[in-house]
């Protein structure tokens, strides 16, 4: 089969350029199935980290019913050898989510015939959502890893408390009542402050200063995103970086204080909810959960911290070939 040739189910496969016009109609697909790491404000993000992004349609009928943003990244001991990774599943119009399983399959024929690549890699933990085992399992991936999120639905305020576990509930009302002091947008330079002493904490390499300014301008400034924080007298207790377009939200990095008011963090993710909301955002997406096997008492003690917010528990897979 030839690059962008129709498959024989009717599937058609074909790379879009990136002009004004057709980025303008990409960033406005289906915003109920959208998601920020498939816009084209996370390519411009890719571009400003030395890779290439790439984007891929699927028609049906002459209808477009699918959209993937990948990037491709050149080894540097081989321009010629490229690696293909995803931070996200395709795109799919809602009314063709039956057809999910077989459009994967379709782009990743698509792929490997076009790119010819050494590795697809679709395993960030954090953002891969909407791919299946059983698409992966079709596409030949020899190596499937399984996780798991937590997606709270956004209502109106009593909702959303509601859902909350007690502790979280009666955290979030004490910090109101304390003083602390919500702000949707923090500067930059305390964000990476603070990130920096929260990873310190624990042994850990978070984002870099470098990463975190990239998110900053082409995501949270064009806005995708929220760089926002909590404040008590004047001091940034608890901080977090919120991915968002169309109805979908992902908590992607989080960042507090040693000794933080007590709810400040659970009062910030209440107040992220709210103000996107308002962005017409629907879903809040925890960004990953570690529960299972090879979980160590830290990522539990996240999974579960998580988990009281209420959401539903969703399972999702990624895979390296």
């Amino acid at each position: 089969m030839k690059a962008g040739e129709q498959m024989e189910w009717g599937i058609q496969i074909s790379r879009i350029s990136p002009d004004e016009k057709s980025l303008y109609l990409w960033d406005r697909f289906d915003p109920a199935t959208a998601h920020p790491a498939n816009t084209s404000s996370f390519a411009r993000l890719q571009e400003r980290w030395f890779s290439s992004p790439v984007f891929l349609q699927a028609l049906m009928k002459g209808q477009k019913v699918s959209q993937w943003l990948l990037t491709k990244v050149h080894r540097r001991a081989n321009p010629f050898s490229v690696q293909i990774i995803s931070a996200c599943g395709p795109q799919v119009l809602l009314h063709h989510q039956g057809l999910a399983d077989d459009l994967f399959v379709s782009y990743l024929e698509f792929i490997r015939t076009k790119f010819r690549p050494f590795r697809i890699r679709l395993l960030n933990y954090a953002l891969t959502r909407g791919i299946t085992e059983t698409a992966l399992k079709r596409s030949h991936f020899a190596q499937i890893e399984k996780f798991a999120t937590y997606v709270n639905r956004i209502e109106d305020d009593d909702e959303i408390l509601q859902r909350f576990h007690s502790s979280h509930r009666n955290d979030t009302r004490k910090a109101m009542r304390d003083g602390c002091e919500f702000r949707p947008s923090i500067p930059l330079a305390e964000y990476v402050r603070l990130s920096a002493l929260t990873y310190e904490r624990s042994g850990q390499h978070g984002p870099t200063a470098e990463e975190l300014s990239g998110i900053r301008s082409e995501l949270v400034d064009q806005g995708n995103g929220l760089m926002s924080g909590v404040y008590r007298n004047g001091n940034l207790e608890a901080a977090s970086v919120v991915l968002f377009h169309g109805h979908h939200a992902y908590y992607l990095h989080g960042a507090s204080a040693e000794t933080k008011v007590r709810g400040a963090t659970t009062y910030l993710h209440f107040e992220n909810m709210r103000i996107l909301r308002e962005a017409g955002v629907r879903f809040y997406d925890f960004g990953g959960a570690r529960t299972g096997e090879g979980a160590d008492d830290k990522a539990r003690s996240i999974s579960a911290f998580k988990s009281r917010f209420g959401g539903t528990l969703v399972e999702a897979y990624g895979g390296v070939q």
